[in-house]
């Protein structure tokens, strides 16, 4: 190989790899972290290029064992990422079957049904719990306490449904917005 191919192979490599750092941090934005983070963004950027464990552990700069423990952590977490065998060859090889749009609706969703509509019936009962206490109970020390409690409990109970409602806004709006793009963009 020449120097001029070189220079240029180099360069195409840092290319890829300032965009593997953008799409980790987008990644970290989602909660998702560390090497799981680094793995995903790698994916992503490969255009839905399925990538061997040994090229993910070069590319990310981990050891094999890590790397494989992350993707298989990463497979039940992410359904979007799918595992695939080429012809004649024994390595197994990762891809990611989703565009970034399905990626931020899909955390969405799911931190929706996971995480807020839970914490909401939680602090729902939390409340009722509270306040039949707070009718009952005789120590005016303890009365006080429980109705701290009980105004910090609503005001959580408060917070998680105005972002569950946000959240369900959000969604709807950027399935409007991703007809909107497909509409402009994909006419052609």
């Amino acid at each position: 190989m020449n120097d001029k191919a070189t220079n240029e192979e180099e360069c195409l490599k840092q290319i890829e790899m300032r965009l593997v750092e953008r799409f980790e941090h987008i990644s970290e934005s989602f909660g998702i972290r560390g090497l799981k983070a680094r793995l995903l963004s790698v994916l992503f950027t490969s255009a839905g290029e399925p990538r061997s464990l040994t090229e993910l552990t070069i590319l990310s700069h981990f050891s094999k064992a890590q790397v494989s423990r992350a993707m298989r952590e990463l497979i039940l977490e992410m359904p979007m990422i799918e595992v695939v065998k080429k012809p004649q060859d024994r390595e197994r090889y990762y891809v990611i079957r989703i565009d970034i749009m399905d990626f931020i609706t899909g955390f969405i969703s799911k931190t929706i049904y996971e995480e807020a509509d839970p914490t909401i019936k939680a602090t729902g009962e939390t409340i009722t719990e509270l306040n039949q206490l707070i009718k009952t109970v005789k120590d005016k020390r303890v009365k006080r306490k429980a109705e701290r409690l009980l105004s910090r409990v609503i005001e959580v109970n408060r917070q998680y449904k105005k972002y569950l409602w946000i959240s369900k806004k959000l969604l709807s709006y950027l399935g409007e917005l991703n007809m909107q793009w497909q509409n402009e963009h994909l006419e052609n």
